[in-house]
């Protein structure tokens, strides 16, 4: 399971509780709340999804996602904590906590400090202050104080 389809996932359960907040106790608070916070939820899971091969570090979908995650953990957390019922409080603030992880897992993932920085953005280049020992040193076995990785001027 992608990160994208796990937000995908908590959106469409928190739309699903707006409409049951709305349906069971008349809280049009809750259906548009539920309602917004599901489809921005959804957006950033597709928008997660389409940009999880692109070669930018920036993944917005799963900042968004890891946004609304820490909001909506805000303002469940203390509701569940203070009433004790899992429905409806219980349930998004579980989800809510997992979106926090999971967005930080994706971002992780997807951030600087991969390989796919060094492979698109930077690129290796002697280092200037190397010894004639090190220059005539084969490339592929060379010491790693031979190359370093800098970015393109």
């Amino acid at each position: 399971m992608k990160y994208s389809d796990y937000f995908m996932f908590f959106g469409i359960v928190s739309i699903v509780l707006g409409v049951l907040g709305y349906v069971r106790a008349k809280s049009v608070a809750s259906l548009y709340a539920g309602g917004l916070s599901g489809i921005l939820l959804a957006f950033s899971a597709v928008m997660a999804a389409k940009r999880a091969h692109a070669a930018d570090l920036v993944n917005w979908g799963y900042i968004i996602a890891l946004v609304l995650s820490v909001a909506l953990l805000g303002r469940f957390l203390p509701g569940f904590l203070k009433s004790k019922n899992f429905y409806p409080a219980g349930i998004m603030a579980v989800l809510s906590v997992l979106g926090v992880v999971a967005g930080i897992l994706a971002l992780m993932k997807i951030g600087p400090l991969t390989t796919r920085l060094i492979r698109n953005r930077w690129m290796a280049y002697p280092r200037t202050n190397s010894t004639a020992a090190e220059t005539n040193m084969p490339r592929n076995g060379s010491s790693p104080n031979h190359w370093c990785i800098s970015q393109p001027t």
